[in-house]
């Protein structure tokens, strides 16, 4: 969703596209870039307390320790369920 609302506000893509590219960022991108980007782009949220399970398995750390060459993301079940609805 970062991805989403950085391409659509930040970039100006019209949300259709801004959807499409984050979900193929998602589902092309190694670990390794996935790590590169969230330690280079994305600040951490003031107060945002996510639940542990999920930001141990998100974690920066943890991605690379699997090999940063593989596509963690790249099946359908991590991407598909996000869509565009309304205008």
């Amino acid at each position: 969703m970062e991805r989403f609302y950085c391409l659509w506000r930040e970039d100006g893509l019209a949300p259709a596209e801004a959807l499409r590219r984050a979900q193929h960022w998602l589902r092309d991108s190694s670990n390794y870039e996935k790590a590169e980007y969230f330690q280079r782009d994305v600040p951490a949220p003031a107060g945002y307390k996510m639940p542990e399970l999920v930001a141990a398995e998100l974690s920066v750390e943890r991605m690379l320790q699997r090999d940063g060459d593989a596509r963690q993301f790249e099946h359908p079940f991590y991407w598909a369920a996000f869509t565009m609805t309304g205008a």
